[in-house]
């Protein structure tokens, strides 16, 4: 049975309802469950939507631990918004839902050892890590389970919303500076850490042109 297929039945939902939602037809979702039309990115994302799951959850065969051969070329990353945090869907506690963003199985596995279905992509939406990081870049970030993994620049709570600042340790170690790029913007010297909450570590951006 294909994933889709699978998916659509534990949704309760009928071909005919799903090509309701996805405005097309049953016919069309029927050859897309028989593999006899292929699931574009175009196709998962709107049927990742009307099913409220993942685009990976719709791929046959998806290894999101271990993204080796024989597993799909691509995954679909969440990709979130600073502004505020969404206290359900897939940036539940990590930001706001804004889309899917695509990359290569193999060269997220070459940069990071965290399972795919674990990354996180944000939106930068201010100029405060200028010139590091832009209005309009997107970066990649891996999860810390709230422990910092030495000097870098992470995602961090604050208040409603998150912010993306660099973190330097202390030689003691239970202190942190907290500080942003653009020298217009304040630092923040010996915060404790035990004030600070993390969501996780950029490992990579792409710059907008």
């Amino acid at each position: 049975m294909s994933a889709l297929r699978e998916m659509r039945r534990r949704k309760g939902l009928s071909m005919e309802a799903l090509a309701r939602l996805t405005d097309t037809t049953a016919s069309q979702i029927n050859k897309l469950e028989k593999r006899q039309r292929r699931l574009t990115d175009d196709w998962l994302r709107k049927l990742a939507r009307a099913l409220a799951c993942n685009p990976n959850d719709l791929i046959d065969d998806f290894i999101p631990a271990q993204p080796e051969l024989g597993a799909p070329k691509h995954v679909f990353i969440p990709e979130c918004g600073l502004s505020e945090i969404d206290e359900t869907g897939p940036a539940a506690g990590v930001g706001h839902f804004l889309d899917y963003t695509v990359f290569r199985a193999d060269w997220l596995k070459a940069i990071s050892n965290v399972p795919c279905d674990k990354l996180l992509v944000y939106r930068v939406d201010d100029d405060s890590m200028e010139p590091t990081f832009r209005s309009g870049d997107h970066v990649l970030v891996e999860p810390t389970s709230d422990r910092i993994r030495g000097d870098g620049i992470y995602v961090m709570i604050v208040r409603s919303g998150l912010v993306i600042k660099r973190v330097v340790f202390s030689p003691e170690g239970n202190y942190v500076s907290v500080h942003s790029d653009n020298p217009v913007y304040p630092s923040h010297e010996r915060v404790s850490r035990t004030s600070i909450s993390l969501v996780g570590r950029v490992i990579w951006v792409g710059k907008r042109i």
